[in-house]
């Protein structure tokens, strides 16, 4: 008797952690529809998931699932500790995997026939949608497989045409890696989604005919195989990725102009690259190319696709991984890198102003400014040119004010009020409130900056 009490909690209380897998696969699963919805449709239910479909899940769905897992008492020796799991599991499958699975089937092919009818080209998103939903299908037909002639009508239905049904998303699958790989290269992301594209392209094939009798062995012994394919030797993820990304950085300094061949042209990149967060799209790109090759450990194998890689050096800008790589794999001294830009910051203002003195105020003003707004200046590196409302325009550069003391990686320190002297020898309080840029060895580059001028009288002849 005592040894039934115990097995009898100990059912109970897996009944109970069953019931909450249960709602966390529901919740979930409603979840991800939700959000396809949203990248796919532009269709966005996120308050009612968050409002309804939780709740739902958490305090009604996992409740009355665990009440209904909860063993006899008197039965609780009935069935073996293999057999309560298998059933536990396969009603998730069969009454939570199944119905959503079948809705995310819809909302794909939905997308689908969008894509056929305006012909346009897939979200890049939609990858690792048809993947998941691939997968949690093929999971889902392992745990229904011995019961695949026994259960429902709806269990035999999806067992018997599931792989029928992958076809088209499989389809989607293949052709949103294409445009990805087109467009960017070989990623071991990407390799990654390739090969899970051509597991479910096999499975599909062999299994798209109900007649045809499964071993649903190949389920997990073509992923096997094919992930082995991946880990090593040339054709492996790694190696093509690495060759992909080199290829595609090489394409584009050709592209650019700072690539002749393979010589690197050091000073076409030092200008394109001198404002670290202002460069250009190409230089922006190519620096996102250099960190996908640097964590693939790849920085080396640019020497033997170009004469002087170690031009590239004027890229790195303040990545500390680029750094890193082009100081082990290329023997850089840290001399040889562009410094590493230094954020700014506001600091309060050395001492007390007196601001009697000042008779007018002009703003504030921002730059960049708003598109709508009638212009008010100009933003130009560190100087700000203000224009005035009698008309010409006050110039004011911030580098002066620059506190730059500090170690390398430290912001450099603008005071939030300070004093200047305009061209024609007019002091002008500035109030500055926000800014934001970066400071290199060659100087101040401002991205934002919003400050307040205060004018004192014109001197009296």
């Amino acid at each position: 008797a005592l040894d039934r009490f115990w097995r009898f909690n100990e059912r109970l209380w897996l009944s109970a952690g069953l019931a909450v897998l249960a709602a966390t696969a529901f919740a979930l699963g409603v979840f991800a529809i939700d959000r396809s919805l949203d990248v796919l449709f532009g269709l966005d239910f996120e308050e009612i998931v968050t409002r309804i479909v939780f709740p739902v899940a958490f305090c009604l769905l996992a409740p009355l699932t665990w009440v209904s897992t909860i063993p006899r008492l008197d039965g609780a020796e009935e069935a073996t500790e293999d057999q309560f799991l298998d059933r536990a599991v396969r009603l998730i499958a069969r009454f939570i995997l199944v119905p959503l699975l079948l809705v995310y089937a819809v909302i794909l092919f939905a997308y689908a026939v969008q894509i056929a009818l305006l012909w346009q080209l897939p979200e890049g998103q939609v990858g690792w949608m048809a993947s998941a939903f691939g997968a949690a299908g093929a999971l889902t037909v392992l745990l229904l497989f011995p019961e695949r002639r026994t259960a429902g009508a709806v269990v035999r239905w999806f067992t018997r045409w599931w792989f029928a049904i992958t076809i088209p998303p499989v389809a989607l699958l293949a052709l949103a890696l294409q445009v990805r790989v087109a467009a960017y290269g070989i990623t071991e992301e990407r390799y990654a989604l390739g090969l899970v594209t051509v597991w479910l392209a096999v499975l599909a094939v062999a299994f798209a005919r109900p007649s045809v009798e499964r071993d649903v062995r190949l389920l997990p012994g073509v992923l096997a195989a094919l992930l082995l394919f991946g880990a090593f030797g040339p054709w492996g993820a790694e190696a093509v990725s690495l060759r992909s990304q080199v290829a595609q950085f090489t394409a584009l300094g050709r592209q650019a102009g700072w690539i002749d061949g393979t010589h690197v042209d050091a000073e076409k990149i030092a200008g394109l690259a001198a404002r670290p967060e202002g460069a250009s799209a190409e230089i922006m790109r190519a620096r996102a190319l250099l960190i996908e090759i640097a964590n693939m450990d790849g920085i080396g194998r640019l020497e033997g696709a170009l004469d002087n890689p170690e031009a590239l050096g004027r890229l790195v800008g303040s990545n500390t991984t680029l750094r890193a790589a082009f100081a082990e794999d290329l023997g850089l001294a840290a001399t040889e890198l562009p410094a590493a830009p230094r954020h700014l910051v506001l600091a309060p203002a050395e001492a007390s102003a007196d601001i009697a003195a000042y008779v007018s105020l002009v703003g504030p003003v921002r730059f960049p400014e708003d598109r709508s707004a009638r212009s008010s200046g100009r933003l130009e590196g560190s100087t700000v040119d203000v224009a005035l409302p009698g008309g010409g325009t006050v110039g004011i550069d911030l580098a002066p004010h620059l506190d730059v003391s500090g170690k390398a990686g430290d912001p450099v320190r603008l005071p939030s009020f300070f004093t200047a002297t305009t061209a024609d020898g007019r002091e002008v309080g500035v109030l500055v409130t926000d800014a934001r840029g970066v400071w290199t060895g060659s100087g101040l580059d401002l991205h934002t900056v919003q400050l307040t001028l205060m004018l004192k009288a014109p001197a009296r002849p």
